[in-house]
């Protein structure tokens, strides 16, 4: 008989994933699902020095360093799914360490990016995965989707609007997996440029069609606050 594997879909800030105990439900996990239903597939395995090893591959099944809607979602499940009630959830991922921490919002940590290039308004942050930020008057796609084709698919590209000192909008074309409803690693490098070149302080919000996401600097880490939701539970059957 084949095994039966379960797996749980779970969305932060309108971004959508699949989380697995099991490397083995990878391949039926992308033939079946991962085109139509979500931006990505969590792999949670165990960590002698973490509450997880996470792991995560975009849609087009290429493995990124960092996730922070992705971080979010597994330190989620391990609360709600697993029963592991902490209030900080710390994962090893292919970038490190992180730390989550879950209270009325689902708190991400992140460690301070670094820049490659500023010119302009515009600028190329490490923020564990690369990150080209446009700071323009009007969103063109066609614009986000020439620059990703110039950049081979390889960086992850945002353009942000200004609406007033503390809210700015923004949309996201992510290596991988193509236009996103948020992303909190592209949502960092976003107020580490702003705070940087602009001067901006204290609490920041940004807005994504997936919702809004809540940004400060605290104890030289990023802090990014989103809402986490559970969608439901499936079943695959190892091949």
């Amino acid at each position: 008989m084949k095994r039966a594997i379960k797996f749980y879909n779970l969305i932060s800030c309108g971004n959508s994933f699949f989380i697995v105990d099991d490397l083995k439900s990878l391949n039926q996990l992308f033939s079946r699902e991962i085109n139509n239903q979500a931006d990505g597939v969590i792999v949670l395995t165990n960590s002698l020095t973490a509450d997880a090893h996470f792991t995560i591959y975009n849609k087009d099944k290429s493995r990124a360093k960092i996730c922070g809607n992705g971080l979010a979602c597994a330190a989620f499940y391990l609360k709600k799914i697993r029963k592991i009630d902490k209030e900080i959830y710390t994962f090893l991922t292919d970038n490190g360490y992180y730390n989550v921490k879950i209270s009325d919002f689902v708190e991400v940590n992140f460690p301070l990016p670094s820049f490659i290039y500023s010119k302009n308004d515009s600028c190329l942050i490490n923020a564990g995965n690369l990150h080209y930020i446009d700071l323009v008057n009007s969103f063109s796609t066609d614009k986000m989707i020439k620059m990703n084709e110039y950049f081979d698919d390889k960086i992850n590209i945002h353009q942000v609007k200004k609406i007033d000192e503390t809210h700015f909008k923004y949309i996201s074309l992510e290596s991988g997996v193509g236009f996103t409803k948020s992303c909190i690693s592209g949502a960092v490098s976003i107020y580490f440029f702003l705070k940087n070149e602009y001067g901006i302080s204290g609490n920041i919000f940004l807005i994504a069609s997936g919702g809004i996401l809540q940004i400060e600097e605290k104890d030289n880490m990023i802090v990014v606050r989103t809402e986490v939701d559970i969608v439901y539970q499936g079943i695959i059957y190892e091949s």
